[in-house]
């Protein structure tokens, strides 16, 4: 930078205010004074010369000499304008990545914000886990103006995920800085499972527990460790053969965000006795042969209600009943055979008789 003051009848002094800035660092300063051409006034030329910085935007040159000390009048100045181009720099106004946790089919705007010279005409470029997306032409899908860039997406397990940005104007690219970790709960896929498994006794007066239970398998979750598919439900129907059996509720606050860190649930919902009921678990007591039948399961989480699960059946063992005998033909000839044909008097849902046991002889009382 060139400062130049002329004219004046005694030698100038010549500095720059913004010397003191802590970024500005001066790698040479030369300084000339020549008389000019009539003798009488004097020319000062000071020359500064530094490293450009982004921070540094205009420079200002002041002048005095010792008449104008001595008059305390106002120093002379002329300020001019620095424009340093530099490549962008892509800013988290919290200093980390933001955390969204959606249900499925909610709108969410993400945003790029940065700083770069030229800022106009910036290419934006979002990465989703990694890999680069490609913007849809239509117009509100994204945003671009000379500081920050919007990226509008529905909440799916398509669009979950770690979103990241990168800039590039002409002097170069940013990092790819980590912006947004998004959550979608997803409406409840569900499967529904006995315990204990195996068939029950009558006699035994056992229980059975129905579990309503996410069947997302390893390979779904892993494709997409955003797309929550936990439990966490707040509402499930149980259906026998089809009909509404039970219906069991929570208060939606009640619900710890799954996947979310420091979600924190309120203090009244931590006060309130349905926030320990758990509705993805109801128990059959001492079950009976009335018991026997198809279940299934409807779950409903912040998303709404998912579709109803795959009817399984319980069985439930008990003792036959009276059993019956008939024979064939109905007069019998001594000496002559005859077929014996032993019936049980079981229900339509019932297991089959494991034993027959035939008694000749036996006179009733």
């Amino acid at each position: 930078m060139d400062c130049l003051a002329s004219s004046l009848f005694l030698d100038l002094f010549i500095y720059d205010a913004n010397i003191t800035r802590p970024f500005f660092v001066q790698d040479d300063t030369h300084e000339e004074i020549t008389r000019e051409r009539n003798g009488l006034t004097f020319q000062t030329l000071n020359r500064v010369t530094f490293k450009a910085h982004r921070e540094l935007t205009s420079l200002s040159c002041f002048a005095s000499n010792k008449a104008m000390d001595d008059r305390k009048s106002t120093h002379l100045k002329e300020t001019t304008t620095i424009n340093v181009k530099f490549s962008p720099e892509v800013l988290r106004p919290n200093g980390s990545a933001k955390v969204f946790h959606a249900v499925e089919g909610e709108p969410l705007l993400l945003e790029c914000q940065f700083r770069a010279n030229p800022s106009k005409g910036a290419h934006v470029k979002w990465f989703r886990n990694g890999h680069s997306i490609e913007l849809p032409p239509h117009p509100t899908s994204h945003h671009t103006n000379n500081k920050s860039n919007n990226l509008r997406i529905e909440a799916a397990r398509a669009t979950a995920g770690l979103y990241a940005c990168s800039v590039e104007n002409e002097v170069g690219r940013s990092e790819i800085v980590d912006l947004a970790h998004v959550f979608v709960e997803e409406k409840p896929q569900v499967a529904i499972y006995f315990e204990p498994r195996q068939p029950v006794s009558e006699l035994a007066d056992a229980n059975v527990t129905l579990m309503c239970i996410s069947n997302y398998n390893s390979k779904d979750i892993m494709a997409n460790a955003n797309a929550i598919t936990g439990n966490s439900f707040v509402s499930v129907k149980w259906y026998l053969d089809g009909d509404l059996l039970k219906q069991v509720d929570r208060p939606l606050e009640c619900l710890k965000v799954p996947n979310v860190v420091n979600y924190n649930v309120t203090s009244a919902a931590l006060n309130n006795p349905k926030c320990n009921v758990d509705p993805s678990k109801v128990m059959l007591l001492n079950v009976r042969r009335s018991f026997w039948g198809n279940y299934s399961c409807q779950a409903k989480n912040r998303a709404g209600w998912g579709p109803v699960s795959e009817a399984k059946e319980m069985k439930v063992l008990y003792a036959p009943e009276a059993a019956s005998i008939e024979y064939n033909p109905k007069t019998i000839s001594k000496g002559s055979s005859f077929e014996v044909n032993k019936q049980n008097k079981l229900k339509e849902r019932s297991a089959h008789a494991l034993k027959y046991e035939c008694i000749k002889n036996i006179k009733a009382k």
